[in-house]
């Protein structure tokens, strides 16, 4: 019986052994995990390139009238008549009539200084005509006495013929009068013209300087920019050729313009300077009229720089340093040399020894890192 136990435990021990040998030679063990490579960081860049470049100079202003003309009554009596599209936005083609003004004592006027000068002339014609009978009767007269010069300038009526002819000259010019105050019952446009206020309506009275309405010319505007001072060089107002060119925008929409003055004083409160931009067509040139008094956006192009980098302004420290690549993909810090600046970008010579510059500062990095490039137009 204690045979049979210490068997059978000698069997189960041998079986267990069997087991776990197989277990062992059958069950490879656990590979080790390579360790990782550390990734290189990624920086945006440009490569280190000179080119020519155009720059652009940000500026912002309101549109104003090139001309406001203030439309004043030069002649008084009743309006009559204001042109159909007198009122604020209304456009007038050049050479139209704007307004009349009841003219019929002014034509009574012009009628008695007609008759005036007919007088005039026939007084003229009539003494002429008297003139020749006294040189005739000077002739026998002079053969029967010796005259002074005096007297013969009485005989031959000479003080009569004067004050003739300073009639006629008189009512010449009072006919000249009579049609020029005529002529300011009605105003005509010399130019294109688009209403900007309306002050009086058909059926007032008005006197000579009471103001009718006012009309800016429909053809150009004008913007005032103010810029920094030391960016007057780098423009070209209109002269014998044409001024900087100037690209506005003002509520999504473009237009084009052209530098035409620099204002001779700076602006007294932010003491910059003042540029005058026009505007041809400014009501048809876009597929929007041009309001004036609209607040524009302008880019004015600057003469262009060469064998320059062109970098945002943000890539370039305070110190004029920037931050770069060489071609060991090392980043690097460097000095360099600022040839311009515009609103949005740095223009610098090209450093030496790197590939690229990065487009800002780095947050996080160190010279000397290895880095990733990614390039940026």
């Amino acid at each position: 019986m204690l045979s049979s136990k210490r068997f059978q435990l000698g069997a189960v021990l041998i079986a267990v052994f069997v087991v776990l040998t197989y277990w062992v030679t059958q069950t490879e063990p656990p590979k080790k995990k390579p360790k990782a490579k550390p990734v290189a960081p990624t920086v945006t860049a440009i490569k280190n390139e000179a080119g020519n470049h155009a720059l652009e100079l940000l500026a912002y202003g309101s549109v104003m009238p090139a001309e406001l003309i203030t439309l004043e009554a030069q002649a008084k009596g009743q309006l009559i008549a204001l042109h159909r599209d007198f009122e604020p936005g209304g456009q007038i083609a050049r050479g139209e009539t704007l307004y009349s003004i009841d003219d019929r004592e002014y034509q009574l006027n012009v009628d008695a200084a007609n008759a005036a000068l007919k007088k005039a002339q026939a007084d003229i014609a009539m003494e002429a005509a008297q003139r020749k009978v006294a040189e005739k009767d000077l002739e026998i007269l002079s053969q029967r006495m010796q005259l002074s010069d005096e007297s013969k300038q009485l005989a031959l009526r000479l003080p009569q013929q004067r004050q003739a002819e300073a009639a006629l000259a008189s009512a010449q010019r009072q006919l000249k009068q009579a049609q020029l105050d005529l002529s300011h019952t009605q105003r005509q446009i010399e130019t294109n013209v688009v209403v900007v206020e309306r002050k009086k309506v058909i059926g007032d009275t008005v006197s000579i300087g009471d103001e009718i309405g006012s009309v800016a010319r429909a053809d150009r505007y004008w913007v005032e920019l103010r810029l920094p001072t030391d960016r007057i060089a780098k423009i070209q107002p209109r002269t014998n050729s044409k001024g900087s060119q100037v690209k506005l925008k003002a509520n999504g929409i473009y237009y084009q313009g052209e530098l035409i003055r620099i204002h001779p004083q700076i602006d007294s409160d932010s003491r910059l300077a003042k540029v005058i931009v026009e505007i041809n067509q400014p009501l048809t040139q876009s597929s929007r009229p041009l309001l004036l008094g609209t607040y524009v956006e302008a880019k004015i192009m600057q003469q262009p720089i060469s064998n320059a980098v062109k970098l945002p302004r943000e890539a370039l420290t305070s110190d004029n340093r920037v931050w770069g690549v060489d071609g060991n993909k090392l980043l690097q810090i460097t000095p360099v040399r600022l040839l311009d600046i515009d609103n949005a970008h740095a223009y610098i010579e090209a450093p030496a020894g790197l590939t690229h510059l990065l487009t800002k500062l780095p947050s996080s990095l160190s010279p000397g890192t290895i880095v990733s490039i990614k390039t940026t137009p």
